[in-house]
């Protein structure tokens, strides 16, 4: 996904660089349509709502923390770190994720 990212900084040819961000981008936005689906399924569902709702307040603020992180980051060195971060940030939610959730077993019964 967005670990493809990780090369696009460290290329020097422009267009491969766009190139690289591209299919890297359509990983992430492949990957989203399927987290954003993952609350229904692993929920209870009288609490899908109540869920979602938590999770768009969190992106929310999570978007205005990031945006200003990423600006100070750019500001004191350069976009390096910044993909690099882009590009290991989702590998870290994915293995909190497995962590949290534990394994994963077929339903036998619906809610």
């Amino acid at each position: 996904m967005m670990g493809a990212a990780i090369p696009a900084v460290l290329v020097r040819d422009a267009y491969l660089s766009i190139t690289i961000i591209s299919v890297a981008m359509c990983g992430c936005t492949w990957g989203s349509a399927n987290m954003t689906a993952l609350p229904a399924d692993v929920t209870p569902a009288q609490l899908v709502g109540s869920v979602y709702g938590l999770a768009s307040m969190r992106s929310g603020f999570g978007g205005m923390l990031f945006a200003l992180i990423t600006g100070w980051i750019l500001d004191h060195y350069s976009y390096v770190p910044v993909f690099i971060g882009f590009g290991i940030m989702p590998m870290i939610y994915v293995l909190i994720l497995w962590t949290l959730m534990g394994p994963l077993r077929p339903m036998t019964e619906f809610s």
